[in-house]
């Protein structure tokens, strides 16, 4: 894990977010994946351990 904050995604006025979502960034062997998620009842380990495993 090497990321986990609420970030704006998108370009202002033209398709930015309108509300807050979770960035969660993590990194398996030399690839970084980017999850971007609004379950913020979960920490950054269980979110990205949820993706870790749906790419099995």
């Amino acid at each position: 894990m090497f990321y986990d904050a609420k970030a704006l995604l998108g370009q202002p006025g033209i398709n930015q977010t309108k509300k807050l979502p979770r960035l969660v960034g993590y990194k398996i062997g030399e690839i970084l994946y980017w999850v971007a998620t609004d379950r913020f009842d979960l920490t950054a380990e269980q979110v990205a351990q949820i993706y870790k495993r749906a790419g099995t």
